[in-house]
């Protein structure tokens, strides 16, 4: 095949060319969600964890090894 009679179809090229930035799109939108999730369940972790020492602070009789209530 001779290079200087090679004709490259110009619509499927505008085509593909238009389906792959709409896929790197999609990916990058998907790894940005990711990342968010990501943050959102380091934050939720950490805030749960603040609670419930905060919770085992001002309750200092409960616990393991704690006296049981005695009715």
């Amino acid at each position: 095949m001779n290079l200087k009679s090679f004709k490259p179809d110009l619509a499927e090229f505008s085509k593909q060319h238009e389906k792959l930035a709409e896929n790197t799109l999609s990916r990058k939108t998907d790894e940005m969600f990711q990342h968010w999730m990501s943050d959102l369940r380091k934050q939720a972790k950490v805030t749960i964890n603040k609670q419930i020492t905060e919770v085992a602070a001002a309750e200092p009789d409960s616990g393991p090894g704690a006296p049981a209530d005695s009715e």
